[in-house]
């Protein structure tokens, strides 16, 4: 049976893992279907994105608060599955900082995107936290 710091990391992770996805996989190639004007998808982008990457960081840290509950600070953060959070965390303050200097027309800002979504992907091949071991 699994315990609640692995059921809310798996609730977190599809969380921001499936938004980013739908937004890039389903959602712009459907408005780009459609036949939205160029400047009208930019609308769209300058919305979505900001709002997409706050409910990245609120996921992100609920699986901090995860990962913090199973072990010690010094023991998640140097393990894969750590250090991926702590990356995920630092790309999307990067890309906020990028979008309120309106720097996301940028090659690597789509770049940064993509790397968001990988990092979730593997994020998703990470073995679950496990429950604290408690001492009688």
């Amino acid at each position: 049976m699994l315990h609640t710091a692995a059921v809310i990391w798996m609730l977190a992770q599809t969380l921001w893992v499936g938004a980013h996805a739908s937004y890039l996989l389903i959602f712009m190639p459907a408005l780009q279907q459609i036949g939205l004007a160029p400047l009208l998808l930019s609308e769209v982008h300058a919305v979505v994105r900001p709002g997409l990457l706050v409910l990245t960081l609120m996921a992100l840290g609920i699986q901090i608060l995860a990962l913090w509950r199973s072990k010690p600070l010094m023991q998640w953060i140097t393990e894969l599955r750590g250090l991926l959070v702590v990356m995920a965390v630092a790309l999307c303050l990067l890309l906020l900082v990028a979008q309120s200097m309106q720097l996301t027309a940028a090659p690597w800002a789509r770049l940064a995107y993509g790397g968001l979504l990988s990092m979730g992907l593997l994020l998703l091949i990470q073995p679950l936290p496990e429950a604290p071991e408690r001492s009688l």
